[in-house]
């Protein structure tokens, strides 16, 4: 690669390159340059056609990147770089004929003479350039570093013309602050102009973690995650973080406001620009995103709409986020031009804030007009609009998001404002802490009395949350009476309710949760009984618990006709008021019924219809975890391995997604894991870890966990030849069921659980029993008195068990390897893989073991 020095054009008028505005020389690399191999390999292919356009805000590296494109391509160039405005078109041409000829002395004087600087026929100029270019004999790259600073219409025109006819063996390559002014739509779809803009060129994940090894930042990897965040990519971003790294300053800390950052926004950006569009922007930093009306409102400028353009083909760290309506800037320069608007015009801050209230409330964005309202501190319009997005909020279960909303109000609005407390004893309710939710509904009753204030709307919302606290408390009687009391003070019971409130956060089964009693089948069935009738009169959509609820026990019941009834009912409702809660466990026990028809095609079907709701409603992303894990238990029954096995490789990042720590998602993604190491056989582990769970369900009192547990425990000890403890498993499984009527939680385990109860009921009969296996008979799940339901062959994939036979003859690993055409290191991981499965260390414990699980002759 080659640059024009100073000493290459010195032969040229002295005087005219005293007043040029611009260097011809490529920038220094230093030796914390990130190599930017993914730019480079895009400007590779982009090289085949006539002109790449990159065009990013100030401190993206550019530059740095062509250089360093140029560099490793030794790839021959000449650079430009505008560092003033250029507003000549005489001095422009000029700039780029002299820097071509610096680069090729070959080309003589007499070569530009020829050129006619009658500006009314760009062809006319641009000819004689076109043509010396065209003599050069190998291929060149043009640079125009720095382009945003052409500001002549001419100048525009002529390059866009010189890009349309460059000859084949020349690239330009323009970098700018600015959008472009070409018009290039065929080139573009010829794929003959490439383009990168700030989204292309900023840092990725893995540079940006590159970026700062190279830097020493000497950061963990929650801080890189976080600056990453912050930074967005922006590589001055990260050098300004590099620059205080030895200030007691954290990354955790490091916003717009940190001096470095808002000096550079400030002079690199903001004094840049004209008066009046310094003024909207710091106007518009108030806000997180804009919309020309919302920007008009909150800024005083009826032209929002033209200066929004200009931002954006200035490239003012602005971003679109949708179909070019909204916008945002990036965070760090957002925060900067607040800091700076809060420094020298602190005093219209809030009024901006209110103004962004009133147009963001008034066009239905309420959750954005309280968080505006909490900013201003206008804290009587926040409440106002907190009152609005609130129910929607705790439907969606955004309690940590909702909590920190209440505790930005000041002290004394908390304490004196009803409608506060209500709402922060709903949270505490939702968080399981009942005890913290009693004291804010005490808290509100004393204010109520106090204050003369007491609505009947607000006392019915306390009747509201004392009566789901019941449930929660399994105090069915009290728990009718104040929903009963609430219905006959307000119609729609409580504007939380009639939202939807999703009462379920992680519940697979909401039988065996709080809901549900922990699994207390009877009392249940009636509390749900009589709330459904009472509720559904109102059109709540909180009525779609009572379903679900009913469709479980109902199911448990084996009782069809109610099971297909309260599924229908459940989902028509989920789906409606998008409740994940009742949805997602709706539709799990549509695909358990399905199986127990045998229909396990529609089972599948069903739980891809569920993944496709999901993905349609955006939940938490626990809810993937729970569905992956409830698939899992479809390919156990199917004794799928390799995708049971995936699954298990994974589970360590599911369990990352759990916001619950010791929760009921681990309790569902454990028991999934003990049958699957049920499976392939590994019967110790899975002890090991089912006795884990077994303290936890005890624990928690979960008696449909706990039964479930005592099944398994007891099908282990029986695949282990343990009859005697398998039967005492199933007897305390059997004494927690038989007083609930629990039916399908043996029925759907099979054929073992069969014999181990046929086993008990011939030496100990009971009518409970006999019924399990009457039901046993009718579904023709036949119990297996003189055999034990070991994993099948299909525990080891097909090319383990020809791996395995070949171990089995005395084959080495060698020897293997060749017979199969596959790698020495392939042999071994094939080993490590059966000897998992089959829980032993060596060639002769797998051979025997799989001889004793009768997958092996």
């Amino acid at each position: 690669m080659s640059f024009l020095r100073l000493g290459d054009y010195m032969s040229f008028d002295k005087n005219f390159f005293l007043h040029v505005p611009t260097k011809m020389i490529g920038p220094y690399q230093n030796h914390h340059i990130l190599p930017r191999e993914r730019i480079s390999e895009y400007m590779d292919r982009s090289v085949k056609g006539k002109a790449t356009l990159i065009t990013a805000p100030a401190g993206y590296g550019k530059t740095t990147a062509i250089v360093q494109w140029l560099n490793s391509r030794k790839l021959l160039s000449v650079w430009t770089s505008f560092d003033k405005p250029v507003d000549n078109p005489t001095e422009f041409l000029q700039i780029v004929m002299a820097s071509i000829q610096a680069n090729f002395p070959e080309i003589k004087d007499g070569s530009f003479q020829t050129v006619n600087l009658d500006l009314n026929s760009i062809e006319a100029v641009l000819e004689p350039l076109i043509s010396t270019l065209s003599l050069l004999k190998s291929p060149v790259v043009l640079v125009f570093d720095d382009y945003h600073n052409i500001e002549h219409p001419w100048i525009h025109a002529a390059v866009e013309y010189l890009i349309t006819n460059v000859p084949v063996h020349i690239h330009l390559v323009l970098s700018s602050r600015e959008k472009t002014p070409f018009s290039l739509h065929y080139l573009r779809l010829d794929r003959q102009v490439c383009e990168l803009d700030m989204n292309g060129i900023r840092l990725n994940y893995e540079e940006f973690q590159d970026y700062c090894s190279l830097l020493d930042l000497q950061l963990s990897l929650d801080e890189v995650n976080l600056l990453e965040k912050r930074t967005e990519g922006w590589i001055t971003g990260v050098n300004l973080a590099y620059l205080s790294k030895n200030c007691p300053l954290s990354v955790k800390h490091l916003d717009g406001t940190y001096k470095f950052i808002s000096e550079y926004f400030v002079k690199q950006v903001l004094d840049k620009l004209p008066d009046s569009l310094q003024i909207f922007v710091l106007r518009a930093s108030v806000l997180d995103d804009f919309t020309t009306p919302l920007c008009a409102a909150v800024t005083g400028f009826d032209n929002a709409e033209n200066l929004i353009q200009e931002l954006w083909n200035r490239n003012i760290f602005i971003d679109v986020l949708d179909n070019e309506k909204w916008f945002r800037f990036h965070p760090l320069f957002q925060e900067a031009m607040q800091y700076f608007l809060q420094r020298n015009h602190g005093e219209s801050i809030k009024s901006l804030y209110k103004k962004a209230t009133e147009w963001t409330g008034q066009h239905g964005f309420h959750q954005k007009a309280t968080e505006y309202a909490l900013r201003g501190e206008h804290f009587n319009l926040a409440i106002k609009w907190l009152l609005r997005c609130a129910p929607n909020l705790l439907r969606k279960r955004e309690l940590l998001f909702l909590n920190k909303w209440i505790n930005r109000f000041p002290l004394e609005f908390r304490e004196e404002n009803c409608d506060l407390l209500l709402i922060h004893a709903w949270i505490h309710a939702l968080s399981e802490d009942l005890d913290g939710a009693d004291k804010k509904l005490a808290e509100a009753l004393v204010l109520m009395e106090q204050t003369d204030s007491k609505t009947i709307d607000q006392y019915a919302e306390i009747l509201a949350i004392q009566g789901y606290m019941a449930i929660i408390r399994h105090e069915p009687q009290k728990a009718f009476h104040s929903l009963t009391k609430a219905a006959n003070k307000m119609l729609t019971v409580s504007r939380y309710l009639q939202a939807g409130v999703d009462f379920n956060g992680v519940e697979a089964f909401v039988i065996r949760g709080p809901l549900g009693a922990s699994g207390k089948l009877k009392s249940t069935h009636e509390l749900y009984t009589n709330l459904r009738n009472l509720l559904r009169q109102r059109g709540l959509a909180v009525v779609a618990y009572g379903s679900i609820i009913l469709a479980e026990i109902h199911y448990e019941w084996c009782e069809w006709d109610q099971v297909r009834y309260f599924i229908n009912r459940g989902k028509e409702i989920s789906v409606k008021n998008q409740m994940i809660g009742v949805l997602v466990p709706v539709y799990f026990l549509q695909a358990k019924y399905n199986i127990s028809k045998g229909e396990t095609g529609a089972a599948w079907n069903v739980i891809l219809n569920l993944e496709n709701q999901l993905k349609q409603m955006d939940p938490p992303q626990h809810w993937f975890a729970v569905t992956e894990a409830f698939k899992t238990r479809l390919y156990i029954k199917e004794r799928k391995i390799d995708e049971v096995d995936d699954w298990l490789n994974n589970v360590s990042a599911v369990y990352r997604s759990d916001p619950f720590p010791e929760s009921p998602l681990n309790a569902f993604q454990n028991i999934t894991k003990v049958r699957a190491l049920i499976m392939k056989g590994k019967y110790e582990s899975a002890k090991t870890l089912l006795n884990n769970q077994k303290n936890y369900v005890e624990m928690k009192v979960r008696i449909g966990d706990l039964i479930e547990v005592f099944i398994l425990e007891s099908i282990i000890h029986y695949l282990q030849n343990n009859l005697q403890k398998s039967v005492i498993s199933m007897e305390q499984a059997i004494n927690l069921a038989e007083p609930e009527l629990y039916l399908r939680i043996f029925l759907d385990e099979g054929k073992v659980t069969a014999t181990i109860l046929n086993e008990i009921h011939q030496s100990n009969p009971t009518t409970y029993t006999k019924k399990l296996l009457t039901l046993y008979e009718q579904e023709e799940i036949y119990h297996t008195p003189e055999s034990q339901e070991l994993p099948e062959q299909s525990l080891l994939t097909k090319r383990e068990m020809e791996l395995l036979q070949l171990v089995k003859s005395g084959m080495k690993n060698k020897e293997i390897a060749g017979k199969l055409y596959i790698s020495l290191g392939s042999v071994k991981v094939y080993l490590t893989q059966i000897y998992n499965k089959l829980d032993v260390n060596n060639r002769t414990k797998a051979v025997e073991k799989a001889r004793e699980l009768n997958i092996l002759e």
